[in-house]
Formats: C-alpha cells, sequence, structure tokens
C-alpha cells in the first residue's frame, strides 16, 4: 500500500490532490482507527480553498468506511 501520486488522484477520483471531496462513492474509503476519536473531522470540500466540517459519526455512517490500522 502506498499514498496515490498527483496523476493518479485526479486519473481515479475526477479530482486534483487537495480537492478531493471526502463523500464520494467513486472507490472504497480507507479509513485510520485513530479518527473515530474526534468528535468532529474536517476534510477537503471538493476544491483545494475548501473545507468541510462534519460530525465523525455521520461521516461514518454516510461512507461506510474499512477501518483499518495501515501504520508500520
Amino acid at each position: 500500500m502506498r499514498l496515490a501520486k498527483s496523476d493518479e488522484v485526479l486519473e481515479y477520483s475526477g479530482y486534483p490532490v487537495g480537492g478531493v471531496p471526502p463523500f464520494n462513492k467513486i472507490s472504497r474509503i480507507l479509513l485510520d482507527p485513530t479518527v473515530q476519536q474526534n468528535a468532529r473531522s474536517i476534510a477537503g470540500g471538493g476544491d483545494p480553498n475548501k473545507l468541510v466540517e462534519f460530525e465523525t459519526r455521520d461521516m461514518l455512517e454516510c461512507l461506510d468506511p474499512i477501518i483499518a490500522d495501515f501504520s508500520v
């Protein structure tokens, strides 16, 4: 596993790095378990200059992510 390169992010999501909306159903979402420790989360809003703040529990319900520890 590795972070996607800028051109790969654009190719697979249709958005540039820093502008990928947090609520997309294009691919499965992988989420680090430590995110669940936060009551609120902030993510990109589909534009590098916009952010979205939301309740973390709402994000978990909406995205149904795969929660896994990917640290080494």
